[in-house]
C-alpha cells in the first residue's frame, strides 16, 4: 500500500471512530452529568503511523 492511499485510510479510519462516538451517543452521558464542554476523538492507527481528528461539542 502506498503511503498516500495509506494515509487516506487511516484519516477515514478516524472519521469514522467520531461517527462511532456520535452514533452511540457516548457524550450524552457527560452532558447529563453536567459538562459543558466534550472534546471527541477519532484515531486510526498502523503500525507506526497515526492519524487523529478532534472534534469539540
Amino acid at each position: 500500500m502506498n503511503l498516500r492511499k495509506d494515509s487516506k485510510n487511516l484519516k477515514k479510519t478516524a472519521k469514522s471512530a467520531l461517527k462511532q462516538i456520535d452514533d452511540r451517543n457516548y457524550s450524552e452521558g457527560l452532558k447529563y452529568e453536567g459538562y459543558k464542554e466534550i472534546v471527541k476523538i477519532g484515531m486510526g492507527f498502523r503500525k507506526k503511523d497515526v492519524e487523529v481528528v478532534v472534534e469539540e461539542e
